[in-house]
């Protein structure tokens, strides 16, 4: 099944409600530079139900949701716009590939690969109060918790420096940098 957004006054949000999803090859939902600059995507509840989504958004923060107390996404391949995909509170994904945008967790992600086509040099995930993620991810990912970023390189520590409002940054192993600019922390 596909879904192509038709154009639309951006600033009124789409919403895409699923009752079930039968078919074994998911939804590919797509849309252009004026479709919605907000799309809610609802899966549903119910377990039978193949809730495999691609989006191809690369203009439109996607939002995933449920339909009904909680929904699992068994696998979601994105490409929405910088300002990111959101898994909501509600929501079980059990594989996320990530191919361009930025994602903000509020519930759970159980695996996330960052696809070679991803042409952002990081994928920032924004890691909410209750959300859980793997551990050891792509060195290209930066996990920002609460607040407060996570690197694990001199590079991720520089692009955390330079791209988020960050309170602190937790150093996860020893990094030494060298740099002819300089990077201020207040």
């Amino acid at each position: 099944n596909s879904i192509t957004l038709p154009d639309n006054t951006p600033s009124n949000p789409t919403n895409l409600l699923f009752s079930s999803i039968s078919n074994d090859d998911g939804v590919v939902i797509n849309g252009g530079q004026q479709a919605s600059q907000q799309v809610n995507i609802q899966a549903p509840a119910d377990a039978s139900s193949n809730n495999v989504f691609e989006i191809i958004l690369p203009y439109s923060t996607v939002s995933l949701g449920a339909n009904g107390e909680l929904a699992t996404y068994q696998s979601v391949i994105a490409h929405t716009a910088e300002n990111t995909l959101i898994v909501e509170e509600n929501v079980t994904v059990e594989n996320l590939v990530v191919k361009g945008g930025n994602v903000r967790v509020y519930g759970k992600i159980d695996a996330i690969t960052r696809d070679q086509s991803n042409a952002d040099e990081f994928t920032y995930f924004y890691v909410e109060d209750g959300a859980t993620i793997p551990a050891n991810l792509d060195d290209a990912i930066i996990v920002v918790r609460n607040g407060v970023v996570e690197v694990s390189t001199a590079d991720e520590f520089v692009a955390a420096a330079a791209n988020v409002n960050i309170s602190e940054i937790k150093l996860t192993a020893d990094i030494s940098y060298t740099s002819q600019q300089k990077v201020v922390i207040e």
